[in-house]
């Protein structure tokens, strides 16, 4: 089994557990024994300025980053002047200055399509998560360029399960709980 060091997750439609199901999943440092990534496609009904109330212009979404320390908020942007940062390579940066993020949102300097606030993060051991691939229960893709990330479209399941499998499409039509048709 194959991890490559970045990519895509994309939840079969048959995914047994319930949380990932229609997830899917930037896969953005693999690390042996480690994997860690972000849930790209589940906005939370919450933005940063209602966590974070002495934020003025707060209008940035908050996703669901996963189930792992999801009481801890993690930052991925495209913005390498913010000290602390961690490069993360094709030109998005972990973490950094939260004062410098708040004072660049404050300004109407910072935009939703230059940061992702993510609750929490998804983790597996490479060999947890090398089974769960081997079972079927993920499907891996290939990012084409990082910025996608940030693309809620580009994020959609339904886009991101038709483009791997063409067979697999008619199962986007389906509701959360099939037998309940």
């Amino acid at each position: 089994m194959n991890l490559s060091s970045e990519g895509l997750l994309i939840a079969d439609p048959l995914m047994p557990d319930v949380f990932f199901r229609k997830t899917v999943i930037w896969k953005c440092l693999v690390e042996d024994p480690e994997v860690t990534g972000y849930i790209v496609n589940r906005k939370l009904n919450c933005v940063i300025g209602d966590l974070f109330p002495t934020l003025v212009n707060g209008n940035i979404p908050v996703f669901e980053g996963g189930p792992v320390e999801n009481d801890r908020l993690f930052m991925i942007h495209r913005l390498p002047t913010i000290e602390g940062a961690l490069a993360l390579g094709n030109s998005l940066f972990f973490g950094g200055s939260f004062d410098q993020i708040q004072w660049l949102i404050n300004h109407q300097q910072l935009h939703a399509d230059q940061i992702r606030f993510y609750k929490g993060y998804c983790g597996w051991t490479v060999t947890q998560l090398s089974e769960e691939i081997n079972h079927c229960h993920w499907h891996q893709a290939p990012l084409v360029q990082a910025e996608s990330i940030f693309n809620e479209s580009f994020c959609s399941w339904k886009r991101c399960i038709e483009t791997k499998r063409k067979s697999l499409g008619v199962f986007s039509k389906f509701t959360e709980v099939p037998g309940l048709n």
